[in-house]
């Protein structure tokens, strides 16, 4: 122990490598290291132990110290530690070093803490009453618990878990001195009132006030338990006594009035589902035990009225009435909305949606998704059931329009204005038939398709037929056809799996040409009359079935066109023929005409013997 020590004086070791801290600390004086490894690092200084895992604990008057430092004094409530030099009334803190201090004026800015009775040098910026953890802070009295501030800001008075910023268990009251009227008769106390020069807001037994300073409750109120808002010194919004609402008058005279202005339902929820702006809704009964609304109800309405000769009048309805025949359904009775005009002269309904979807215009029970009538006393061209419109920058034309004439409608589709190209269809008459009429760039009639008995196109199931109401093929004609030529397509590059026809002349003299006339019980198929020329089906069809086609309805026809192949290859087998035979004929030829000039020969040589 303290063999380090070779200048000092009066220092003391105990303990097994007890010592000074290091080899500079030779020259300590008045030093005391006790304990095992305990190293004295200053003079006049007293170290119990060593340090880390050689850190022993000191006890006074306990011989089972639980700390660095346990003082047991024997006496409850004495701690047996006295500070002499601290003798005045304060708190005890440490300051920036460490060290216990004795404050007699406690305050946050010398020592974090807030004093009972007042505290000064604050700083509103840094110093707070409450928690620097999430934890809630609560008030006490008596050791019961009367308010709280939770981690999320709430406020509970009287309530141990606050579920709002303000939570207030029981009432509370705003009192001031009792008010009195004009005569000087005292009213109920004010529950609320604070005037400022910013404005006022008062609640009384006039009800609510809200206005500018100065504010007198009888300049905003005419009668008992109304409220008023006011902005700019004006009454903005009044609900009176019987409960009327009125924005931009005083006196409102329905359940809700507005004077001088419009109102403007917005919605910018990007919430999924409907979003309701306007309800009106219907019962019967009572409010507080509604029962079921009938048939042929209305359920409410919307009226727009203007002001005319003293007193206003309705220019136009739309209403929402129960449909007085269909059954109530699981989400409730089917209705139908109508939309009524004043032309003037009286109220009328112009249009209907009924429940089902079906809407007319100029008629109440529309039977179809759009009806539209329209009761004329006389016709005009110019008297469209309807008429679409396009607008440029000079006038609106029309584009689409429909009308009535001659027990017939009449719809138009056209290039702007309708002078410049357009398709007609024409209802017509009981003589005249229906048409459709195309109409060129300068609106001439340049295609015509009628239905009269005379000239007459149909199309039925993408077949065209003309004269016949069911062509079995892409185009039915019944008459002749006239044509400067016709065109089959037979380009090489369309083809493959080409092969010549074989047996073409032995194939068509397998067939037959007739002459035949049509049966009488056909005549409506426009075969015509008068003996016919031409071929059998079924007999073409043993040896050629690709001439042949079978219509719907089991009748058997021949195409005609695909015969001239079977020709070529006919006459080229044919013309191969005769050529064979010429050949033949001409070698039998020369061998004749060389037999007779040997024959000439023999007779001239017999001649001159």
């Amino acid at each position: 122990a303290g063999t380090l020590i070779t200048t000092g004086s009066n220092n003391t070791f105990l303990g097994t490598q007890s010592n000074v801290a290091t080899a500079n600390d030779t020259a300590l004086t008045k030093s005391v290291a006790i304990g095992y490894n305990a190293k004295v690092g200053a003079s006049s200084s007293l170290v119990l132990g060593g340090t880390g895992i050689d850190g022993v604990n000191v006890g006074i008057n306990t011989t089972t110290p639980a700390n660095k430092l346990e003082i047991v004094h024997g006496t409850a409530g004495n701690s047996g530690l006295r500070l002499t030099s601290l003798i005045n009334a304060g708190v005890l803190s440490t300051n920036a070093t460490g060290d216990v201090v004795n404050n007699t004026t406690p305050s946050p800015a010398n020592g974090l803490f807030w004093g009972l009775t007042g505290n000064s040098g604050t700083n509103r910026l840094t110093d707070f009453i409450g928690t620097s953890d999430n934890n809630s802070l609560r008030f006490r009295v008596n050791n019961i618990q009367r308010m709280i501030l939770d981690s999320l800001g709430n406020v509970g008075i009287r309530r141990a878990t606050p579920s709002a910023a303000l939570d207030v268990s029981g009432g509370i009251r705003f009192e001031s001195a009792t008010p009195t009227n004009a005569n000087g008769v005292a009213y109920l106390n004010q529950m609320f009132d604070y005037t400022h020069s910013f404005g006022t807001f008062k609640i009384n037994h006039y009800g609510l006030t809200v206005g500018p300073y100065p504010v007198s409750a009888a300049t905003y109120l005419s009668g008992y338990g109304e409220l008023a808002l006011f902005t700019n010194g004006l009454n903005r919004f009044h609900i009176t006594s019987a409960g009327n609402v009125g924005i931009g008058t005083t006196t409102p005279t329905t359940k809700l009035a507005v004077s001088n202005g419009y109102v403007n339902i917005l919605s910018n929820s990007s919430t999924s589902g409907y979003n309701y702006h306007l309800i009106f809704s219907r019962s019967f009964g009572t409010e507080a035990v509604p029962t079921d609304v009938g048939v042929n109800e209305p359920m409410g309405a919307m009226l727009f009225n203007n002001f005319q000769s003293g007193s206003y009048k309705t220019g136009a309805v739309i209403t929402g009435y129960t449909d007085p025949t269909a059954a109530v359904g699981v989400s409730g009775r089917p209705s139908n909305l109508f939309f009524q005009t004043n032309d003037g002269a009286s109220l009328a309904n112009k249009m209907t949606i009924q429940y089902n979807g079906n809407v007319g215009i100029g008629t109440s029970t529309p039977t179809d998704l759009l009806t539209v009538a329209k009761q004329y006393s006389t016709y005009t061209p110019t008297d469209y059931l309807f008429n679409i419109k396009a607008a440029n920058s000079i006038a609106p034309r029309d584009v689409i329009r429909g009308s009535y004439a001659f027990d017939a409608g009449v719809f138009e589709v056209g290039y702007y204005g309708m002078t410049t190209g357009r398709v007609v269809i024409d209802g017509g008459t009981n003589s005249s038939g229906t048409s459709v009429n195309l109409y060129n760039s300068t609106n001439t009639l340049t295609t015509s398709i009628k239905s009269d008995p005379l000239a007459f196109t149909y199309f039925n199931a993408n077949n065209v037929g003309i004269g016949t109401a069911t062509p079995t093929q892409k185009l039915h004609v019944i008459g002749n056809i006239l044509a400067s030529g016709t065109i089959t397509p037979s380009d090489v590059r369309y083809k493959q799996n080409i092969v010549t026809l074989n047996n073409s002349l032995s194939n068509v003299l397998k067939l037959r040409g007739v002459t035949y006339d049509m049966k009488a019980e056909y005549k409506d198929k426009g075969f015509g009359t008068g003996t016919q020329i031409g071929v059998i089906a079924q007999e073409v069809e043993a040896v050629y079935p690709a001439l042949i086609n079978t219509s719907t309805d089991g009748y058997k026809g021949v195409d005609y066109s695909k015969f001239t192949p079977i020709l070529i290859e006919a006459i080229k087998e044919q013309q191969a023929q005769i050529q064979a035979q010429q050949q033949q004929i001409n070698v039998i030829n020369a061998k004749h005409e060389k037999e007779l000039q040997e024959l000439k020969r023999a007779i001239e040589l017999l001649q001159k013997k």
